[in-house]
C-alpha cells in the first residue's frame, strides 16, 4: 500500500506543479481522474497500470496474478526516468534561449 500511495503523491505533485491554477481540483480529485486529465501518451498507460498494481497489492483477492511488488517497482521507476526527462527537457528548453 505504501508503493501505491506513493505513486498518487507523486502523480498528484507533478500535475500540481505543471498546474498549479489546478491545485484544489487536483487534491480532491480521485487518482484515476487526475491521471486522465493531466497525463497522455505512454506515461499516462503506465500510470494506469501502476496504479492498478498498487490497488491490487492492497487486496485480498488479486486481479492480476501474475504480476508482484517487483513489477509494480518496475513501473514506479520506468514513471520517474520519464518524469525525470520531461523535467530536464523543460528545464533545458525554457533556460537556454537562443542569441540574436
Amino acid at each position: 500500500m505504501g508503493f501505491r500511495k506513493a505513486i498518487e503523491y507523486l502523480v498528484k505533485d507533478w500535475a500540481i506543479k505543471s498546474n498549479p491554477k489546478d491545485f484544489e481540483k487536483i487534491n480532491e480529485s480521485w487518482l484515476s481522474a487526475v491521471i486522465k486529465k493531466y497525463y497522455k501518451g505512454d506515461l499516462k498507460d503506465i500510470l494506469e497500470r501502476a496504479t492498478w498494481l498498487g490497488n491490487d497489492q492492497s487486496h485480498y483477492n488479486k486481479l492480476f496474478d501474475e504480476y508482484d511488488i517487483d513489477d509494480l517497482k518496475e513501473l514506479i521507476a520506468l514513471i520517474m526516468v520519464e518524469l525525470d526527462r520531461q523535467y530536464k527537457l523543460n528545464h533545458y528548453i525554457t533556460t537556454i534561449q537562443k542569441k540574436k
